[in-house]
C-alpha cells in the first residue's frame, strides 16, 4: 500500500535523491516552493501573477509589507527628524511613524532588533529578531515569503523526518511559524513523497537495518570565510565531522588548516570515542579525506572497512544548523564584553551534545545526563577514611 511504500522510501532512497539531483525533476525546488505558497498563501508571490485573496490564507503568515514597516520602526523609531522611505523616496515623519504602531508598541520596541543571519547554504539574510527575555532566548521573525526557505532548512536539518521532528526545529529558531505551515510543506516535499520507479514492491517490504559501528560518515564543515580563534589564539577554519550512520552519534573537532598530520590526530582521537566502522566509511569528495589517510587509520583496527565518496550535504547542514542556533542563543552580553561575538569554535562542544542527546541512549543504553555526577573524589573519600 501507499503507506509501506511512502516509509520504506523515506529511509532508502531520500539519500540517493539529495545526491543525485538527476533523481528528482527538474525545477522540483521551484515546483515545490510555488505549490507550498499556493497552498498556504493562496499566491505564488511571482510578480505580475494575480493573487487569491483567502482571508483564511492571508492570516497564515505576516505578509512583507507589514514586515518592512516594522523593520522602519525598529531602525528610524528615535528619529526626530524622520527619515526617507528606501521604497518610495519619500519623507516619512517621526509622528507619522509613531501612528502605524499600536499603543503597546513601546513596551514591546526593546525585545525586537535587526540582525543578519547566516545560513548552511551560505546565504546571509537580514531579519527581524524577537527576545524572549523571561527564557532569555532569541528567535527570528520571517514574512510570507521566507516561510519556505526556513521550513527547508530545517526539515532538511533533521534528515526530512515528519512533523515533530520539524516543528521542532523551527520552533528553536523560529517565532512566527505555525504548526499548520509545517504541515503544508511537508504534504508538499518532493523527497518525502519520492519512490523510484524502479523499485519492486518485494524489495520495499524489506529495508536494510543497521547497527552501531556498521557505517561511519566522515566530513568538513567549512567556516574558512569567517575563520576566529581558540582559548589558545589558533586561528580556526573547519570543523571535522564524523558520524554513526544508524544512531547519528557524532565526533565535532575545530581544525585550523586540512593538513594531513593534523587529521589524522584529530580523527584518531575521534575513532577512540566512537570505535571503528565494521562495513563502510563514506567520506566527501575532498583530497585529504578520500585519500590513503582514513583507510591507514582504520584498516589495524577494521580490515574489512570499505571506503567510498559521496555527498554528504545533510550531515554539514545539521551541524552548521545546530551553531547557527546556540550562536543566536548566546547572550548579548556575554558577547559584547569579550569581543567574541560569532565565535563558532565556542559553541562546538554544545553541539555536539545536542547532536548526541537522542543518540546517547541507542550507544549507551542510558538515558542521557548533563547534571554533575555525585561520585565523591578521591580526596573526600580520604577524608571519609579518615
Amino acid at each position: 500500500g501507499t503507506g509501506i511504500r511512502s516509509v520504506v522510501a523515506s529511509k532508502q532512497e531520500k539519500a540517493n535523491m539529495d545526491n543525485d539531483p538527476a533523481a528528482a525533476p527538474k525545477n522540483v525546488d521551484d515546483d515545490h516552493r510555488n505549490q507550498f505558497n499556493l497552498d498556504a498563501f493562496g499566491t505564488t508571490f511571482i510578480p505580475g501573477e494575480q493573487h487569491v485573496f483567502n482571508a483564511k490564507k492571508r492570516r497564515k503568515g505576516m505578509p512583507k509589507d507589514e514586515y518592512e514597516m516594522i523593520k522602519d520602526v525598529i531602525r528610524f523609531w528615535n528619529l526626530e527628524e524622520g527619515y526617507t522611505d528606501p521604497r518610495t523616496g519619500l519623507h516619512v515623519p517621526q509622528d507619522d511613524l509613531w501612528k502605524r504602531c499600536g499603543s503597546k508598541w513601546h513596551e514591546k520596541k526593546p525585545f525586537y532588533t535587526i540582525e543578519h543571519v547566516s545560513y548552511a547554504d551560505g546565504r546571509t539574510v537580514e531579519h527581524i529578531i524577537k527576545e524572549n527575555p523571561e527564557k532569555k532566548i532569541k528567535r527570528i521573525i520571517v514574512h510570507q515569503e521566507m516561510i519556505f526557505d526556513a521550513i527547508k532548512e530545517c526539515h532538511a536539518a533533521v534528515g526530512h523526518q515528519k512533523q515533530n521532528a520539524t516543528r521542532a526545529k523551527i520552533a528553536a529558531m523560529y517565532d512566527n511559524i505555525s504548526e499548520d505551515l509545517c504541515r503544508i510543506f511537508i504534504r508538499t516535499c518532493p523527497v518525502c513523497n519520492h519512490v523510484p520507479q524502479n523499485i519492486v514492491s518485494t524489495e520495499l517490504l524489506k529495508p536494510k537495518f543497521h547497527r552501531f559501528k556498521d557505517r561511519f560518515t566522515a566530513c568538513l564543515v567549512d567556516y574558512s570565510d569567517v575563520p576566529v580563534k581558540d582559548l589558545n589564539g589558533v586561528s580556526m577554519n573547519y570543523v571535522l565531522v564524523l558520524q554513526d550512520d544508524a544512531t547519528q552519534f557524532t565526533a565535532l573537532r575545530p581544525v585550523r588548516n586540512m593538513d594531513e598530520p593534523l587529521l589524522a590526530y584529530e580523527l584518531s582521537y575521534m575513532f577512540g570515542l566512537l570505535g571503528f566502522p565494521n562495513k563502510t566509511l563514506t567520506t566527501e569528495d575532498c583530497p585529504p579525506l578520500k585519500s590513503d589517510l582514513l583507510k591507514s587509520i582504520v584498516d589495524p583496527w577494521a580490515p574489512s572497512c570499505a571506503y567510498k565518496v559521496s555527498e554528504t550535504n545533510r550531515i554539514k547542514a545539521k551541524v552548521k544548523y545546530l551553531i547557527s542556533r546556540l550562536l543566536l542563543a548566546e547572550d548579548d552580553n556575554d558577547s559584547d564584553d569579550d569581543g567574541s561575538k560569532g565565535n563558532w569554535v565556542r559553541v562546538v562542544p554544545n553541539a555536539m551534545v545536542e547532536i548526541n542527546k537522542n543518540a546517547y541512549h541507542k550507544v549507551y543504553g542510558i538515558q542521557f545526563s548533563n547534571k554533575v555526577s555525585n561520585i565523591p573524589s578521591d580526596s573526600e573519600r580520604n577524608v571519609e577514611r579518615g
